[in-house]
Formats: structure tokens, C-alpha cells, sequence
């Protein structure tokens, strides 16, 4: 009895010292493979969805922004930047444009590296100057949305690697996207 034991004690020593299989080295590369495809894809997405993204984005944005123009009836402008944009208020009383402190959705944004943006007005070309940030210096938004529900009609294309992508809106303030093939 006393050499049964003792040779089972012995087998568990003998497996423990054998190792891997090649079977668990391949499923083990196979899983981190799947995991670090899967983290490259949420976290660096293709210029195409990041493109839709900054899209989907800037629409919502501008049709939230104009609602709360109806809804709490004043004037809020979009203000265009060499990288990005910025929501501002318009004060009737000093009858001057003022940027949006303290406020988590109307905050800066910029557009993600790799995509380039084009505003028409009226169906002119809009320039956007890089512009220093002055005290002194007043702001004015390329698009304005009313309290009445209206919008200035503008056209913005925003472009990526692959794909271009069309923003309108009418003066009635509706505003609809269009994708464009290259």
C-alpha cells in the first residue's frame, strides 16, 4: 500500500514538470490575437466610422443647440475653427456674441486628426482663419440658429481618407446628412 501511494505522488510530480501542450501555446496566441484586434478596432476606429462619427456628432449638436434656441428663445451661433468648432450665445442687451462657459455638451470641439472640413454660406466658401484669442477681439458665428426654429442655410463637407460626408440645412431648420462617394 505504502508503493501505490508513493507512485501516484511521483506521476503528479512527472506531470507537473511536463509543460504546455502545443494545443494550449496555439488556443492561449489565438485568444490574445482575437483580444488585441478587437481592442485596436474600439479604439482606433477606421477614418470611415470615425468620419460618420464626427458626423452624427455635429448634426445632433446643432439640432439640439437649435432647440434650446426655441425652447428658451434666444439666438445661439456655431462658430467655425481651424480645427474644429464652439457654440455662442448671443447677449440682446450688449448685442454681442459670447462663447458657452461651463457647458459639458456645447463645450469646444475638435474634429479627429485626419478629417478636414469645408462650410458654405449661401453657397460661398467660407474661410477659416486661425484666429488668436483676444480679450478684446469680438466673436461672430458662421451659423446662427433663431429662437423662431429658423437656421441660417449652410453646407458643411467633411472628408476622411475614404469618404466624404455632407451636412445641409435649410432655412426652415431642417438638416439632413448625405454620404458621397469618392
Amino acid at each position: 500500500m505504502h508503493k501505490k501511494l508513493q507512485v501516484k505522488i511521483h506521476s503528479g510530480i512527472n506531470q507537473l514538470e511536463r509543460g504546455f501542450t502545443l494545443i494550449e501555446i496555439l488556443v492561449t496566441i489565438a485568444i490574445i490575437a482575437v483580444i488585441t484586434s478587437m481592442s485596436l478596432i474600439l479604439f482606433n476606429p477606421p477614418s470611415d466610422q470615425r468620419l460618420k462619427d464626427e458626423s452624427s456628432k455635429l448634426r445632433s449638436l446643432i439640432q439640439m443647440a437649435s432647440d434650446e434656441a426655441v425652447l428658451q428663445g434666444r439666438e445661439i451661433g456655431v462658430e467655425f475653427m481651424q480645427r474644429g468648432y464652439r457654440f455662442l450665445d448671443f447677449d440682446p442687451f450688449l448685442e454681442i456674441w459670447n462663447t458657452r462657459e461651463d457647458d459639458h455638451i456645447f463645450r469646444e470641439r475638435y474634429f479627429s486628426e485626419g478629417i478636414n472640413f469645408e462650410i458654405k454660406l449661401e453657397n460661398n466658401e467660407i474661410e477659416i482663419k486661425s484666429k488668436k484669442e483676444d480679450k478684446l477681439q469680438s466673436l461672430f458665428p458662421h451659423i446662427i440658429l433663431f429662437s423662431s426654429g429658423e437656421i441660417s442655410p449652410f453646407l458643411i463637407s467633411l472628408t476622411g481618407d475614404n469618404a466624404e460626408l455632407m451636412i445641409e440645412a435649410k432655412i426652415n431648420g431642417s438638416i439632413t446628412t448625405k454620404e458621397l462617394s469618392n
